[in-house]
């Protein structure tokens, strides 16, 4: 085999692997956006800003919401970086006063959440990867059939 078949099989299985993976990953995540249909206003209870390594912080927020006469309580961490803590604590004031709503599975009550986004970016990903992956094998394609053509 030679160098450049290596190669082009290298590349064949890291486009096809990393496609397969967004492409799972973004369907889990599909699932999970499925399943909050449920949503409620919420009473923030308390915030906190937790550290997330260097001088990166994230917002998490304790609340409590009602749902078939009962109070549920629970906790969401924010997706949302923050550069500083300070930026992390005016945004935390904020929200504290800010009519919030959350998402939550009618089955499991105790999953929500206070974000709910459609997973975009792993589905892009994933076609993006998988075009890719059908380009060069449609190129690899019109190569072996000229090369089949020219040769008889």
């Amino acid at each position: 085999m030679t160098k450049n078949k290596i190669i082009l099989i290298i590349i064949f299985i890291l486009l096809f692997g990393g496609g397969l993976w967004f492409l799972a990953q973004g369907l889990f995540k599909y699932y999970s956006y499925r399943q909050m249909q449920g949503s409620s206003l919420v009473m923030v209870s308390s915030w906190e800003v937790v550290p997330k390594g260097g001088d990166n912080c994230l917002l998490r927020v304790h609340y409590s919401f009602e749902f078939e006469g009962r109070t549920i309580e629970a906790a969401s961490l924010f997706s949302k970086k923050y550069l500083n803590y300070y930026a992390a604590k005016e945004d935390g004031l904020r929200l504290g006063q800010a009519k919030l709503r959350c998402y939550f599975d009618p089955q499991q009550p105790e999953r929500a959440s206070l974000e709910r986004h459609f997973p975009w970016t792993d589905f892009n990903k994933a076609g993006a990867l998988l075009l890719v992956l059908g380009y060069f094998f449609l190129m690899q394609c019109f190569y072996w059939q000229r090369y089949f053509t020219d040769r008889s």
